[in-house]
């Protein structure tokens, strides 16, 4: 094998054209490294344990060796770089596989190698991170992707949390209401939003995850957050109240706050029937996953339901338990046995050490140290995953241009790389039970992919460091050097990670009767503007009313020479409060102010302008809070062409006719859902209102058709309020998901350059009554549209998906006219969900 053989260059990283090229070359754990002349010694993250860099090169077709050697750590390697080519001695196939990550840093641009001879090995076995795919749900793809990502950080544990009171991601094929139910929840606004993985597609993962030496620990929460269990199942829970899978308040962004919703989210203890379905599922848990821990949660368990349940009681009596804790270890105890007698190690929050540590559990330890310190002292493994500072979701800048956390803590760069997974208070002897250190990356508020590498990036790196490098004196200036230059890799690789930006405060808002029905806020800017991209941000700080921005221009000497307009919120919940400004050249000593049009919303029974904040600028370049709007590909989906036949042409002509005669307060846009809706006139007055809507749907159009037509004048000359885009079009189209997010991405993105006031309304995929499997799966692609369009500004999505359901999830076939199209009483049902949403 040469170098050659895996070299990857950043233009090719760079280039959007080539994803599946980028696939691959992750899967082999391949990075880009940076050019010789940006740094003539690469960066190496994370650290070798022993570096010495020798005179010469490596030519890129140069040949590497590698060789088995007996007596070397199990994950160690020695590589050695020469002119005449490259060695690499390990013991194992872990070893030689960071020897090969360490070589893919090493690499330049033109594929040669500096001659260098490294000597490491990691310190802790267990170099993990965690991901909440129950609060809010990755696709396969996005999960690989993060596997992709721990591999070059030489990082080796994936934590997978698959169950939550928020959803049950697990597909159990022995009960299978846990995926039919507790899979989904009824999510204002947006409607029914969820998912779950396949067997096979879990299998998928575990594949890609052992090609990169990273073991999957699967996680099934109980007895607590097990909400999404019990509204399945509600017979395994304490007393007679039906619960619900929960939800958020403010969804997707900056869920922060978890609604009460009925019922309790704890296995009934007494209940036989609970360790039934929970030994029933961890069988099947453990013959899709190897690894030999299984995480059984153990944390936050609410016992008040237990007291007051009989049965509880009565095992708490019979077996003499003094308290909750108590049948919690018995709870615990009984699931560790199941596992023992399968070959597998139990591992829980360190809630579990509070009745009693079960035998042979290992404890992760999330509330602080403490966790892990008695662990470990009373003989037990454990792993330190300390809330401060590896909880990953909470927000890593105090910086206002940063996106909302989970709660008010702030876990910065430096406190990661500060952190030492060994306590002090460990002896030599009881530190030998730390096994090692992870990050948890909840998903509360991190509703997409890029949003989570946000919050992720660069701490992971940090991460990784303290997880790989033994405990020398840190120097976190001589890090940060070395992190500019592996950020060269991840910006070519197109992670989202966050940069420190030059932020400063422009001004505040106090308390004023005016903003009760709207006025103008006008805030000098005394600092000068670079030209480029900046961001105004509005900043909730007290009062009784939320402000409401509608829209913000940028002054100079008197002429407006930037706006955003676009109705955003700073309140308890802040949603759309950032204002993006693109500032050209201002001449030197201008005279420059931002100009806000703003009123109140009451939220605390206020409404009487008592709102104050502050307003914050930065520059915009610096955060990616979004999914890029880069180049759209080029696919059918997203290339404009029209329909050949006079009758599609007639019917193009004659609705820019009827709209030119009576513009319309409302557009609709669609295919066959849309155009067939004209026969069931009193839902569409239901849907749309007495003044009525256009109706822009044409039978068997694809994205591309919608494009021309709208490219070809049928949204010229008007000024709709809003425009509903029905995506997915054609029912029976082969589109995949993927096509059909980016043709409606590419939809919204022309009627936002023809109508950047309107607002956008996406609506989902609706399900198919008939059973029959199409490309485009309405799930998956409503998924899509809601982690990827929504966030956006001034863009909604809503799944109708609900509406056509029954209560056990089954799609009510008696809505649908042939499986795909809805039928009258299927409009129905669909005007009354959207009449819902004006």
């Amino acid at each position: 094998m040469t170098i050659s053989d895996v070299r990857f260059t950043p233009a090719e990283a760079r280039s959007r054209r080539v994803g599946r090229i980028l696939a691959f070359f992750q899967i082999m754990a391949g990075i880009v490294a940076a050019s010789p002349a940006a740094a003539p010694r690469p960066t190496l993250i994370p650290e070798p344990a022993k570096v010495e860099w020798r005179e010469g090169v490596l030519a890129g077709s140069g040949p590497v060796r590698a060789e088995r050697v007996e007596g070397m750590p199990r994950e160690g390697y020695v590589l050695e770089v020469a002119p005449a080519g490259a060695v690499i001695r390990a013991s194992s196939d872990a070893g030689e596989f960071y020897a090969r990550q360490t070589l893919r840093q090493l690499q330049a641009a033109d594929g040669s190698l500096p001659c260098v001879s490294i000597r490491d090995a990691p310190r802790f076995a267990w170099r993990g991170l965690m991901l909440d795919s129950s609060r809010h749900f990755q696709t396969v793809d996005e999960v690989k992707r993060w596997l992709d990502l721990l591999a070059m950080h030489k990082m080796n544990v994936f934590h997978w949390h698959l169950t939550d009171d928020h959803g049950w991601r697990f597909e159990s094929k022995k009960f299978p209401m846990l995926t039919k139910v507790g899979a989904w929840r009824e999510q204002p606004p947006v409607g029914r939003y969820g998912g779950f993985y396949t067997q096979e597609q879990m299998r998928e993962v575990v594949a890609h995850a052992a090609k990169l030496h990273i073991t999957v620990v699967p996680e099934i929460e109980m007895p607590g957050h097990s909400r999404s269990v019990l509204a399945a199942y509600p017979d395994l829970a304490c007393g007679d109240t039906r619960t619900e899978v929960d939800r958020f308040f403010d969804f997707p962004m900056g869920a922060t706050t978890f609604p009460t919703v009925p019922g309790n989210n704890v296995f009934c203890a007494g209940d036989e029937d609970s360790f039934r379905l929970l030994e029933g599922v961890l069988a099947e848990v453990m013959e899709i996953f190897p690894s030999r821990y299984i995480h059984c949660g153990g944390d936050e368990v609410g016992m008040a339901a237990w007291n007051g349940c009989a049965d509880c009681q009565a095992v708490m009596k019979s077996r003499k338990l003094a308290d909750g804790h108590k049948l919690q270890a018995w709870f615990m105890g009984r699931i560790e046995s199941f596992l023992k007698a399968h070959g597998r190690k139990m591992i829980g929050w360190d809630e579990i050490l509070e009745g009693g540590l079960t035998p042979e559990a290992t404890v992760m330890s999330w509330r602080g140290t403490a966790g892990g310190i008695k662990a470990a002292q009373a003989g037990h493994d454990a792993v330190m995953s300390p809330e401060d500072p590896l909880y990953f979701d909470h927000r890593q800048s105090a910086s206002p241009q940063h996106p909302p956390g989970f709660g008010g803590n702030i876990e910065t760069l430096e406190e990661v790389y500060a952190y030492d997974p060994v306590p002090k208070e460990l002896t030599a002897e009881q530190a030998r039970h730390i096994l090692g250190t992870q990050a948890n990356l909840w998903s509360c508020a991190t509703e997409t992919d890029e949003r989570l590498q946000l919050f992720a990036f660069p701490r992971l790196c940090a991460l990784a460091e303290i997880a790989w490098c033994a405990p020398v004196p840190k120097d976190f200036g001589a890090f940060k050097q070395r992190l500019d230059g592996h950020l060269v890799r991840l910006e070519a690789l197109g992670v989202n990670y966050w940069k420190e930006d030059d932020s400063f405060d422009a001004g505040r808002w106090s308390p004023d009767p005016a903003m009760k029905t709207g006025t103008t806020l006008e805030l000098p800017v005394a600092r000068p503007l670079e030209a480029g991209k900046w961001t105004a941000a509005f900043h909730y700080e007290g009062g009784a009313d939320a402000l409401t921005i509608d829209q913000v221009e940028l002054v100079a000497d008197g002429k407006v020479v930037a706006v955003d307009a676009h109705e955003g919120t700073a309140g308890s919940e802040h949603k759309g409060h950032q204002y993006g400004l693109e500032v050209p050249e201002l001449k030197q000593g201008a005279k420059v102010s931002l100009r806000a049009k703003v009123r109140v919303t009451p939220w605390a029974g206020g409404g009487e302008g008592d709102s104050k904040g502050r307003v914050s600028m930065s520059r915009a370049s610096e955060v990616r809070l979004y999914a890029p709007e880069g180049p759209l590909p080029e696919i059918r989906a997203t290339t404009a062409a029209p329909v050949e036949g006079e009758g599609w042409m007639k019917r193009h002509r004659e609705v820019i006719a009827r709209m030119k005669t009576k513009p319309p307060a409302t557009v609709v846009i669609g295919g066959s859902v849309v155009q067939e809706w004209e026969a069931h006139e009193e839902s569409w007055i239901t849907a749309f209102g007495e003044s009525g809507a256009a109706n822009l749907g044409f039978r068997g159009d694809h994205e591309g058709n919608v494009l021309w037509r709208i490219g070809n004048g049928e949204l010229d000359g008007i000024a709709p309020g809003r425009v509903i885009v029905f995506a997915g079009m054609d029912p029976h189209s082969t589109d995949t998901p993927e096509q059909v997010l980016a043709g409606t991405d590419a939809i919204c993105r022309m009627i936002r350059g023809k109508l950047p006031a309107a607002r956008i309304l996406v609506i989902g995929l609706l399900p198919r009554a008939d059973g029959k499997a199409s490309a485009a799966d309405p799930d998956t692609v409503n998924h899509l549209l809601q982690t990827r369009l929504h966030p956006r500004p001034g863009i909604e999505v809503f799944d109708p998906g609900n509406a056509f359901r029954d209560l056990d999830g089954t799609v009510n076939a008696e809505l649908f006219a042939d499986g795909g199209l809805p039928n009258a009483a299927g409009y129905a049902v669909l005007a009354k969900a959207l009449a819902g949403l004006n």
